[in-house]
């Protein structure tokens, strides 16, 4: 079952990280876990090009999003791609094969 991670935060624009001196702001997103089935927005801690093995091997599905967006906003966006996200997590194949590896042990 699907799990919406709600910003709760108070901050005017909670997915804003700007670290000290870097020209630019940390790249913020949705991210949706194929395996621990979580839907949710952050900023990227990596500075540079870097992401999780998670991003890279695709069993996390990152889209990119501005970092202007208050927690309203955000939850508003989850609120509406949360279907679409359950009918990605129901079709994956990653999914498929965590429960074969879970069933064979």
């Amino acid at each position: 079952m699907l799990k919406v991670e709600r910003c709760e935060s108070n901050d005017r624009e909670p997915i804003h990280c700007h670290y000290a001196n870097q020209i630019f702001a940390q790249p913020s997103f949705i991210e949706l876990d194929l395996e621990r089935e979580i839907l949710r927005a952050d900023y990227s801690g990596e500075i540079g090009n870097g992401v999780p093995s998670d991003v890279w091997n695709n069993t996390t599905i990152r889209w990119p999003i501005t970092p202007h967006l208050s927690a309203g906003a955000i939850n508003a966006v989850l609120d509406e791609i949360k279907y679409l996200a359950a009918l990605l997590i129901a079709e994956s194949e990653i999914k498929h094969v965590a429960i074969q590896r879970r069933d064979q042990t």
